[in-house]
């Protein structure tokens, strides 16, 4: 079992705080929209959500498909225990 350091929820999120969805292939886009839009169970994205949105770690096609419906996407939200600050602060 490997080790995870974040905290993780399953959560419903905005696709418009989604930063840097990669190019993908039309065709795997198509076929999710289509998925969707028929209601289909789709697996959830994975992000790693920081101060300025959401970071994809997997599930571009799903979350190219769902940008270009305007919906909102499930995902496994994974966000850093520790806050920034802390990381920031100077020990003595």
């Amino acid at each position: 079992m490997t080790f995870n350091p974040y905290i993780e929820t399953v959560e419903q999120i905005d696709t418009a705080r989604i930063i840097g969805v990669f190019t993908c292939s039309s065709e795997k886009v198509a076929e999710y929209k289509k998925r969707m839009m028929r209601g289909e169970k789709i697996e959830p994205i994975i992000v790693y959500e920081h101060r300025d949105g959401f970071h994809i770690a997997d599930g571009n096609h799903r979350t190219q498909a769902a940008i270009e419906l305007k919906r909102n996407i499930l995902a496994i939200v994974r966000r850093d225990p520790i806050p920034k600050f802390v990381y920031n602060t100077k020990r003595e």
